[in-house]
C-alpha cells in the first residue's frame, strides 16, 4: 500500500516543535504541529526504495532526517500442484508441490485451505507439504495464499479427484442365456462405479488372469473346454489403482 506509518521522535530544545515532510529531500510541505506518529502517502509510481524526508523546528531549523520504505504493490506469483498433476488420488493425504517468488519484499510465507475460505495458519514457503484432502469421494481442490513481506497475498489452487474405494460392475454372459452350445461368448460388462478411464482383466477359474486391457462394454471369450457349467471371472482397476474383487457368471 502506498499509505504507511511514521514513527518520530525529536528533543524539544526550545519552544514547541513543528514537522514537515518531503518525498525527495527538496520541496517540503507546511510545517504541522509536532506528533509521535504520522500516516503519510507516498507518490504515485513504480514500486522499490521509497524514501521520506522529515524536517523539525522549534525556534531553529533541524538538519533534514529520512528514512527509506520498499513499495511494494504487487503480491506474489505462484502456483501450487497436486501429486505431481495425478488426476486421481485414492489417499487423503497428498502432496502438494509449491513455488512461489516475489522479488520486492521477501520473504514469502504460505497458507492452506481445502475450501477458498478457511486457511490455516501462514508458515514459511517450502517447495513441498503433505495435505489431507476432506469429506466424500470426488473433484477436491486444495487452495494455497501466498502473502509477501509487504503483506501482498495472492490465492492459487489445483484440483485432484479423490476415489477411496475400489469400483464395482457386472458381468453377464451370452445375455444371461442359462446355457449355450458355443465355446465362444460374448461377456456383457458394466462398472457401477470408479474413477474411469478402468481396466479390466479376465480369468476362467479366478486364479490364472489375463493382463489388464481398456474397459469396454463387450468382449469376447472362449469358455473352457468341456461340457458342464462354466465360470467367468472378471476384475476392474480404476484409475485411482483400486482393484474390485472378482465378478463372476
Amino acid at each position: 500500500t502506498q499509505q504507511i506509518t511514521l514513527a518520530l521522535s525529536t528533543e524539544n530544545g526550545s519552544g514547541p516543535v513543528e514537522m514537515q515532510f518531503s518525498d525527495d529531500g527538496l520541496a517540503f510541505g507546511d510545517y504541522e504541529p509536532f506528533a509521535e506518529t504520522r500516516v503519510y502517502t507516498l507518490p504515485a509510481g513504480l514500486d522499490g526504495p521509497r524514501s521520506v524526508f522529515a524536517r523539525f523546528r522549534d525556534n531553529f531549523d533541524t538538519p533534514v532526517y529520512s528514512a527509506t520504505v520498499t513499495l511494494d504493490t504487487a503480491p506474489p506469483t505462484g502456483a501450487i500442484v497436486i501429486n505431481d498433476n495425478a488426476p486421481y488420488t485414492a489417499l487423503l493425504t497428498v502432496t502438494l508441490t509449491l513455488t512461489a517468488s516475489d522479488t520486492a519484499t521477501p520473504p514469502v510465507t504460505m497458507a492452506f485451505s481445502n475450501d477458498g475460505f478457511t486457511f490455516t495458519d501462514p508458515e514459511p514457503l517450502a517447495s513441498t507439504r503433505a495435505w489431507t484432502l476432506t469429506g466424500a469421494d470426488g473433484v477436491k481442490t486444495v487452495f494455497v495464499r501466498y502473502r509477501d513481506g509487504a503483506g501482498n497475498s495472492a490465492n492459487f489452487s489445483d484440483g485432484i479427484t479423490l476415489d477411496t474405494a475400489p469400483p464395482t460392475g457386472t458381468l453377464q454372459i451370452a445375455g444371461g442365456a442359462a446355457a449355450t452350445n458355443q465355446t465362444n461368448v460374448t461377456l456383457a460388462l458394466t462398472i457401477v462405479e470408479g474413477s474411469l478411464p478402468a481396466q479390466m482383466q479376465f480369468s476362467s477359474d479366478g486364479a490364472n488372469w489375463t493382463g489388464f486391457e481398456p474397459f469396454a462394454a463387450a468382449r469376447s471369450w472362449v469358455l473352457a473346454a468341456g461340457e458342464g457349467e462354466k465360470t467367468v471371472f472378471t476384475r476392474y482397476k480404476d484409475a485411482a489403482g483400486w482393484l474390485s474383487e472378482p465378478i463372476s457368471d
